[in-house]
C-alpha cells in the first residue's frame, strides 16, 4: 500500500534536508524526522508545503508497497434511500436505486490517515443485483471494467492491477468478505430470504493477455458472525494450495 516516502523524492532529485527546508518553510528538524521516517504522522499543512514547494504531485511523496496489514477501507454510498429489491413484470427483481451506481469502496493505509486528511490507494465501484430461480436465490456485488471508463483515473487501474496481482487470493477473498459484511449491515440485507451472495470482478486485469474474473460465492449463513468467516477462510485455505 501507499506510504510516505520523502526520502525516495528528495534522493531522486538531488535535494538536501536544507533544500527542502528553504524550498518549503520547513524547519530543517521536522524535514529530517519526515526525511528519516522518524516522525509519527504529517500534518496536513506540511504535506502543503512539501506540495507546492516542491511542485510535486501527492503520489509523488508516497512509494507503493504490497504490505496488507494496515490495509482499511471505507464505504460511500450513492444514494440515502434505502435499498429494497422490486418484482418488475417479467419476474425478475431489480433495485429501487441505480444498480451500477451502488456503492464506492475506497482503500487506504492507516498510517496514512489523520482527523485532517486521508490518502487513499485505490478504488473500487460496487454494483448489485438480485438472482432468482427455482433453485436458488443470490446477491451478487459486481466490479467490471465498464463502470470505471468515465470516472477512474489510469492510476487507479495501475494500482488495482497491481493489488489483484501482488495479492494473495486468500487475502483478496478476506477483505471482500469484510466489504460484504459492511454493505449487508449498512443496508440492512442479512435477513434478507437468499442462500447466497456473491463479489466478481475484472478490474485490475488491464494487463491480462486473456482477461479473467474474480468471482467469489458464499453461503449467506456466512455473514451471521465474523467466527463463521475467519472458519470458513481457515478450512478453505487450508485444503486449497496456490
Amino acid at each position: 500500500m501507499l506510504k510516505f516516502d520523502l526520502k525516495h523524492l528528495m534522493e531522486t532529485h538531488h535535494l538536501s534536508i536544507q533544500d527542502v527546508s528553504d524550498k518549503t518553510g520547513i524547519s530543517r528538524n521536522t524535514v529530517s524526522q519526515l526525511y528519516n521516517n522518524k516522525s509519527r504522522g504529517i500534518q496536513f499543512e506540511t504535506l502543503s508545503k512539501l506540495l507546492n514547494g516542491l511542485g510535486v504531485e501527492l503520489y509523488d511523496l508516497f512509494d507503493n508497497s504490497s504490505d496488507l496489514k494496515n490495509l482499511r477501507f471505507d464505504v460511500s454510498y450513492s444514494s440515502r434511500e434505502e435499498l429494497e429489491f422490486k418484482k418488475s413484470d417479467d419476474g425478475s427483481y431489480f433495485p429501487n436505486i441505480d444498480s451500477t451506481e451502488f456503492a464506492e469502496v475506497s482503500f487506504f493505509d492507516e498510517e496514512n490517515s489523520t482527523k485532517e486528511f486521508t490518502v487513499i490507494d485505490f478504488r473500487i465501484p460496487l454494483g448489485i443485483e438480485l438472482k432468482k430461480n427455482k433453485h436458488f436465490t443470490a446477491i451478487e456485488f459486481y466490479s467490471y471494467e465498464e463502470l470505471t471508463d468515465d470516472n477512474m483515473e489510469i492510476r487507479n487501474s495501475y494500482l488495482l492491477d497491481e493489488f489483484f496481482r501482488s495479492t494473495a487470493k486468500k487475502e483478496i477473498e478476506t477483505i471482500f468478505l469484510e466489504v460484504i459484511q459492511v454493505v449487508l449491515h449498512h443496508c440492512n440485507l442479512k435477513n434478507l430470504d437468499v442462500d447466497f451472495f456473491a463479489f466478481k470482478t475484472d478490474l485490475g486485469l488491464i494487463n491480462e493477455k486473456e482477461p479473467f474474473t474474480i468471482n467469489f460465492v458464499w453461503p449467506s449463513l456466512l455473514f451471521n458472525d465474523l467466527d463463521s468467516i475467519e472458519e470458513f477462510i481457515k478450512e478453505k485455505y487450508n485444503k486449497i494450495s496456490f
